[in-house]
């Protein structure tokens, strides 16, 4: 079998487009008619000027929530929990802000992002074994974004409730489990979940940008906080190794040499929608399964996940029933750059996918920019929305991160549909996104709004 030109030239296609973005490192891995092509380039640490390889290892952030919901789901499997149980049954310390949600918040609504929490909670509780329950002591003053069950906003505090879950039916700590039930069994050797395992490989660290000189310099902050590992902060591995992980979904379940990892049934309940969300919603998810968000495009469902930490950016995209899967770890914002070039070409030449297709935009004929002015928050950032000169902007600002990894960005607005904007920072143009405005409140303006997957509510 002819084997497609751009997998034979897939290394030049990831060193070039490195080159254009001026990006520091990538790792680049594809899965095509059963086998995997692979790629790397760039350097893995600016001041130390080690190469990226394909076994270097890199941060995958939130795509470790797929792999919290495959633990989940084995237990699910087993018959040792139901999805629609209340969480409370197997945590009973489980309280948040909102009684009733406390005592009925299920685990399918945490897998599913439909819980209400608002959940961009990052607090450190401990580094130690008991880190994930410290972290849910924590948890008692966190707010709802909206009744559970009524919509969709992104929760990682959800993934963390998720992950002690784990380890009070298991009795044994979610990283225990990650390496012993997933990584053991698909043979994924150069995959960690303990910061320190890194020093074994070729381990990158995050770059941001210099607010100084505008260049990468190495994260001043290498991890994210510890407790939020089955969010996210820790689960470090190569390209290859999240396809080695998707093959597994792809062969209903199992590992390599046969063994059932989980059960055929739980791999098509975590790829069935449980919610639609919003129209034109971030990177084009339409829905959201149990730990997979999914893009349906003409010719195909995609099911995914991306990833950020420090400075760090994971992209990961596959299509189970053509058994696909590609996998990009980068190491500085510009990742996004690479990820914007190189998926739509893969998908289009191997696939015949156009990720580009969109809706056309469909602006109202006038906009009252009054309705949309005010400010709209989570517990981890605010969005202020503001007129000037007859248009609109807004500007996000982080509240728990620190400064110099989440600097405040202002966006100018340009109409798109109704209630809903395409979004352009003023300082990096090729940044865009979506924002939709939801709702009506009494004196006529938006009760909420949609952005970067979270429903941030008008205060």
């Amino acid at each position: 079998m002819t084997i497609p030109t751009i997998l034979n030239e897939l290394q030049a296609h990831l060193e070039q487009s490195l080159e254009r973005n001026k990006a520091v490192g990538a790792s680049l891995a594809v899965l095509f008619n059963n086998k995997v092509y692979t790629a790397a380039a760039g350097k893995i640490n600016i001041n130390t000027g080690v190469d990226v390889t394909e076994d270097a290892v890199f941060q995958i952030g939130s795509a470790t929530k797929v792999f919290t919901a495959t633990l989940v789901m084995q237990l699910a499997g087993q018959g040792r929990l139901t999805l629609d149980d209340p969480v409370k049954k197997y945590l009973p310390e489980f309280k948040i802000a909102d009684p009733t949600a406390s005592a009925n918040v299920t685990i399918r609504h945490l897998l599913s992002h439909t819980s209400g929490i608002d959940g961009d909670f990052f607090e450190e509780a401990d580094y130690g074994r008991e880190k994930l329950m410290r972290f849910l002591d924590k948890c008692t003053l966190l707010p709802q974004a909206f009744p559970m069950g009524k919509g969709f906003s992104y929760c990682n505090a959800g993934w963390i409730i998720l992950g002690r879950m784990v380890e009070v039916i298991t009795g044994r700590t979610w990283e225990e489990n990650m390496i012993e039930n997933i990584f053991n069994p698909l043979g994924m050797d150069h995959a960690v979940v303990h910061p320190g395992d890194t020093l074994k490989f070729r381990s990158a660290i995050g770059h941001i940008k210099n607010p100084e000189t505008g260049k990468f310099m190495p994260s001043p902050h290498p991890y994210l906080m510890l407790s939020n590992a089955p969010a996210g902060a820790t689960t470090t591995m190569r390209a290859k190794d999240l396809i080695t992980f998707a093959r597994m979904h792809f062969d209903n379940g199992k590992a390599p040499g046969g063994k059932q990892v989980l059960q055929e049934k739980s791999v098509k309940e975590m790829q069935t929608a449980q919610v639609t969300l919003p129209p034109r919603a971030s990177e084009n998810y339409s829905r959201w399964g149990l730990g997979w968000a999914m893009i349906d495009y003409e010719k195909a469902t995609v099911i995914g996940h991306d990833g950020t930490t420090f400075g760090q950016h994971a992209y990961f995209r596959t299509v189970p029933e053509k058994k696909f899967a590609v996998a990009l770890l980068t190491n500085c914002d510009h990742g996004g750059k690479v990820y914007k070039e190189l998926f739509p070409e893969l998908f289009s030449q191997l696939l015949g996918v156009d990720m580009n297709a969109a809706a056309a935009p469909n602006p109202p004929a006038q906009i009252d920019l009054d309705r949309y002015i005010g400010r709209y928050e989570t517990i981890a950032a605010g969005f202020d929305v503001f007129a000037e000169d007859g248009a609109l902007f807004g500007t996000m600002t982080a509240k728990t991160l620190p400064e110099e990894v989440s600097p405040p960005e202002t966006y100018a607005l340009a109409p798109a549909d109704k209630d809903c904007f395409l979004m352009t920072c003023l300082a990096d143009p090729e940044n865009k996104d979506y924002i939709s405005f939801l709702g009506n409140t009494e004196d006529g303006h938006p009760e909420s709004l949609f952005l970067g997957l979270r429903m941030m509510i008008r205060s």
